[in-house]
Order: structure tokens, then C-alpha cells, then sequence
């Protein structure tokens, strides 16, 4: 068994919290979708989209991956993420409370297979919203 964690400083746990207070004082009206990607040992990747608004009512949408490393005991060792924000309006918002019921399960689309509201797009999605083929 491995043995428990370094404890932090007063120091150090107070920067945590105040890092984490930030954050969260940042993204307001978060909404999160996370996937299991892949697994193997105690190792654990995800991908995810995630939407959240400011203290001024900017919307961003943020998606990406990471991956998870845990010990022995199950406490996570180490986290590795790869995010990109953009900043959406909120009529192209896609993520709305708790994924339904029938969505629950099934792959996450690509950021760009969703269509504003949140819905599947599949075949769907506009004419006009396809990504366009450049023609030369």
C-alpha cells in the first residue's frame, strides 16, 4: 500500500483555495459532459465539452481532453488536460442541466456535431452550419 500524501502547507492549502475560489467565482452557470475515453490499469482518459458564464455574462465554451494516473490506494497521482476555451453566445449555448436520460451512455458528439440547444445533430444540423469544403 502506498503511504498517504505529503500534507500541504498552511501556506500552500491557502493558495489552493484561493486558486479554486477564482475559478469557481469565474464560471458561473457551469455545465459539464465528461466521457470515459479509454482505460487501462490506473490510468483513466476523458474527453469533455464544458460551458460556464462570467461575472459579466460572457459565455465560453470549453472543451478537451486529460487523463488520470492513481495509485495503488486509488488516490490520483497525477492529471494531465488539454483545454481550449471559446468564447460562445448565449443563444449558442448547447449544454443544459443533466444529460438526458437517452443520452446517457451513448459517445459524445464532436463539439462541432452539436447543434445550439444541445440536441444531436446527426443529419439535422443546417446546410448552412456544415463545415464548407474549400473549392479551387
Amino acid at each position: 500500500m502506498v503511504g498517504n500524501p505529503p500534507c500541504p502547507s498552511a501556506l500552500q492549502a491557502m493558495r489552493r483555495v484561493a486558486f479554486l475560489r477564482e475559478k469557481w467565482d469565474r464560471e458561473l452557470g457551469y455545465a459539464l459532459r465528461k466521457e470515459r475515453w479509454a482505460f487501462r490499469g490506473n490510468r483513466i482518459a476523458v474527453r469533455f465539452p464544458y460551458e460556464c458564464h462570467d461575472a459579466s455574462g460572457r459565455w465560453w465554451r470549453s472543451y478537451g481532453n486529460e487523463w488520470w494516473e492513481f495509485t495503488a490506494d486509488g488516490l490520483m497521482h497525477r492529471r494531465e488536460a488539454s483545454i481550449n476555451d471559446v468564447p460562445i453566445a448565449e443563444a449558442d449555448r448547447r449544454i443544459f442541466g443533466s444529460r438526458p436520460a437517452a443520452e446517457r451512455g451513448v459517445a459524445l458528439p464532436l463539439c462541432d456535431d452539436l447543434t445550439p440547444g444541445g440536441e444531436w445533430s446527426g443529419e439535422r444540423r443546417h446546410a448552412a452550419q456544415r463545415p464548407r469544403r474549400r473549392t479551387e
